[in-house]
This record gives structure tokens, sequence and C-alpha cells, in this order.
């Protein structure tokens, strides 16, 4: 494991605090195993982790990528995180972006209750706990939920925007808690979709309930093409493509749900053009 800190001789109100302890990796590769340990990362990094090039492989640990206060940001390269405990790529305090080329692969099945990419606002600004796609392509497999925007309750955040690239999310074994492959928690807590290729798939084995799309808030598909699923395998538990406390909304582009319990589930939904269920 690796671990990138800031100075800590700076206070953590002072600007100066984001200028250090920072990682890139714009080339080459850097191969990180933490397998068989519980600590922080494979890689820590105080503030802002960025890969524009090469390749960041990652094995063990609680996380993968872990960025303690800054986001992480893949415009290029490969990223590979596996056989992590709890999470692929996790920012505590920040967003998550892929964009660019960006080639990520996240997989794990060592614990029932790993998240693949997660955002978060863990006692911080209303800014942080988003994760955005603009480009790129994204292959999550885990078990419990594939990627998490996680919100606070003070902020209108926990956001998911996939405005163009490609995400693939497969969850396939799950825990007795509710899974889904794309979840967007909080009291701002919308899943946006402007472009790109989604395949969200949630497929459970127990008495949870699995859910291909989920947002505490709204669903708002405005372009690319969006398929969501939802299975259970011995048909203990609910199934539902697309889920939203307030409503699924398309104004464009394709989407396609299909649940074994319902294909849409929501409080107050409104279906447009372009939506097969």
């Amino acid at each position: 494991p690796m671990a990138v800190m800031a100075n800590n001789d700076i206070s953590v109100d002072d600007e100066a605090y984001t200028e250090s302890g920072n990682f890139e990796l714009k080339s080459g590769t850097l191969s990180l195993s933490g397998l068989g340990g519980i600590g922080q990362g494979s890689l820590t990094v105080n503030n802002q982790i960025k890969v524009s090039g090469g390749l960041l492989q990652t094995y063990g640990q609680m996380a993968g990528v872990y960025s303690i206060y800054g986001d992480i940001e893949l415009v290029g390269g490969k990223v590979r995180a596996e056989d992590f405990n709890e999470y692929g790529l996790y920012a505590r305090r920040g967003n998550v972006m892929v964009g660019g080329n960006a080639d990520v692969y996240v997989s794990c099945y060592v614990r029932s209750s790993s998240v693949g990419i997660s955002g978060g606002s863990v006692g911080v600004e209303e800014e942080n706990g988003n994760v955005c796609f603009n480009g790129g392509k994204t292959q999550v497999e885990v078990p419990w939920i594939g990627i998490f925007a996680q919100g606070n309750a003070d902020f209108e955040n926990g956001k998911i925007e996939i405005t163009a690239g490609e995400v693939n999310v497969e969850v396939s074994q799950g825990t007795k808690n509710e899974g889904a492959a794309i979840y967007a928690q909080g009291n701002g807590a919308d899943i946006l979709i402007r472009g790109g290729s989604i395949n969200a798939f949630s497929g459970g084995d127990n008495e949870q309930i699995s859910i291909g799309l989920y947002a505490d808030r709204n669903i708002k598909i405005e372009g690319g093409t969006v398929r969501a699923d939802a299975e259970n395998k011995n048909k203990t538990g609910a199934a539902i493509g697309a889920s939203a406390e307030k409503g699924i909304y398309i104004a464009g582009g394709t989407f396609v749900a299909k649940g074994e319990s319902s294909a849409v589930s929501v409080a107050a939904p409104y279906i447009g053009a372009g939506v097969g269920v």
C-alpha cells in the first residue's frame, strides 16, 4: 500500500493545505497490493487523486483507491481496483469524475457489502458527494452497490450525472439490505443522464430488494441509451428495474426497464417518449 499525505503543519482550514498531499499518474505502471490487510486504501491520498495516463492497479485493503479530503478524477489511462473490502474507488469527502478516454474496471467479491465507486460528503460542503461520467469506459462488478453518490442531509448533493461514455454495472450477490446497481442518496439526490450508454443490472439472491437504478429524489433521462434491469435468483425478494422517490422523467434518449416485481416503481412518475418497460 502507498500513502500520500498533506503537510500536517498546515491548518485544514487553510487553502494551502489542499496544495499538498495530491497524487497524479501520467504514465507507466503502478501496482499496489494490500491483500490480507484491512488498512485504509491500497492507494491512500489526502487530497486529489488524478490519473491521466498509464496503469494504476490495486488489490485489497479497505479501499482500492481512496481520497480522504479530495476528488478522484480519471481522465485517461487505465485504473483497476480489485479484491478490496469496502470500496473500489472512494472519495470520502469529495467527488468521483470519469471522463476522456479513461478505462476503469472495479471488481470485488470479498465481502457481500462492497461498493464499487462512491463519492461522499462526510461533514463537508454541498458540492461534494457526487459521481460524474463524461466519457471513458467504466465496468463495475460488486455484490452490493455499484455506483453510490452519498449526499449529506443538509445539502442538495449526492447526484449522479452521466453525459457521455460507457457505464456498465453488475450487482450480482447482495446482502439482506437493499442492493442497487446505481444509487443516488440524499436530499438532492438525482440521477441525471444526458448521453452515453448505461447498463445497470442488480441480481439479488435473498430477501433484499434489488434495483437497477435508484434515486432518493428524481431520475431524469434527457439522452443516451439506458437499460435498468433487476432480478432475484431465488424469488424471495423484490426486483425493480428503476425507482425514484419523486419521479422518473424521460425527455429524450432511450430508456428500457425490466424487473421481476416491476419495471418501474415511483411515487409520482412521469414517463415520456422513448421508454420501454
